[in-house]
């Protein structure tokens, strides 16, 4: 997908991956890192550290972080753990705070700026009342004589509270995007043309759709703490049989994470018993450098380096 700045206000933040030295995840239950080496193969650190309930409550417009100078101390022993002091990092924040559009549009805009007007135009039929401290990134993708746009909608104050956990290092945060979208990269090594990834943590589902080589569908959906993997899979496979109506076609392998209590295999298994076509771990695309547990909770990371 070809990003593009669109107008001065707007920066690269979340389809936008340059490359990193390092990608660290803020989630609700725990914080990870990862660091990637300087050319392809193995990551030359890593470590995930569970957080304590309630630290971190992911929201698109409340405080998300309860304490930050617990969040502040981890951060510096990360650091500390993949021998790293400077330079560029990822960071991903949960779900949650972000929502993420897709518009099309039926020509192509004459400029950037109104690429944006027309952009913000229509998502504010689906979403009226914008925050004043909207941030948004936007990539667009030709369709037919128009384009496709997807955009991702944050609100400035909660993402400085995720940024604001590094302020005191020397490493500088050069791209904050979701788990989701990082993953969804990873779907570029998959054979099929339509699939789907489906990824359940612990306060939200999504599930993102790639059709051909567009962009096609982003769904999330929050769940409880307790949320079963049957009640997960039957979500999942509703939002699939929609994209097929929609789409008229079919969707031809499912990708899966889970960092629910079952797990990958608990997931995959009350799929299997809904859906007739390929359902496959997430972790599987990510197994030439992390182990299965390893690509299970650090998978997102890793979708940055692919």
């Amino acid at each position: 997908m070809k990003t593009r700045a669109v107008g001065a206000r707007v920066r690269r933040y979340f389809t936008e991956l340059p490359p990193p030295l390092a990608v660290f995840q803020v989630g609700a239950t725990s914080f990870a890192g990862l660091r990637l080496p300087a050319r392809d193969g193995a990551p030359v650190g890593r470590f995930l550290q569970p957080l304590a309930k309630g630290l971190v409550q992911p929201s698109f417009d409340r405080t998300n972080i309860t304490d930050p100078a617990v969040l502040e101390g981890l951060v510096s022993e990360g650091l500390k753990r993949l021998g790293l002091n400077s330079g560029p990092v990822a960071l991903l924040v949960p779900e949650l705070c972000a929502r993420v559009f897709i518009v099309d549009l039926d020509s192509r805009p004459a400029s950037a700026e109104e690429e944006e007007e027309v952009f913000r135009w229509r998502v504010k039929k689906q979403f009226p009342l914008l925050p004043e401290d909207a941030r948004w990134s936007l990539a667009s993708q030709p369709a037919g004589d128009g384009e496709r746009i997807v955009g991702v909608l944050a609100r400035a104050a909660v993402i400085q509270e995720y940024e604001a956990l590094f302020a005191r290092t020397r490493v500088r945060i050069s791209t904050v995007t979701l788990p989701s979208l990082s993953l969804a990269r990873l779907l570029e090594r998959t054979a099929e043309d339509n699939v789907v990834l489906v990824n359940a943590e612990e306060t939200a589902l999504t599930v993102t759709a790639l059709v051909g080589d567009v962009f096609s569908l982003h769904r999330l959906k929050p769940l409880a703490a307790d949320a079963a993997s049957a009640l997960v899979a039957q979500e999942a496979e509703n939002t699939i049989h929609f994209l097929e109506d929609r789409e008229k076609t079919r969707v031809q392998a499912v990708w899966v994470r889970s960092t629910l209590a079952d797990g990958e295999d608990g997931l995959i298994a009350a799929l299997g018993e809904r859906l007739s076509l390929p359902v496959r771990p997430a972790s599987a695309l990510t197994a030439s450098i992390l182990d299965p547990k390893e690509g299970r909770f650090l998978g997102p990371l890793a979708g940055v380096a692919r």
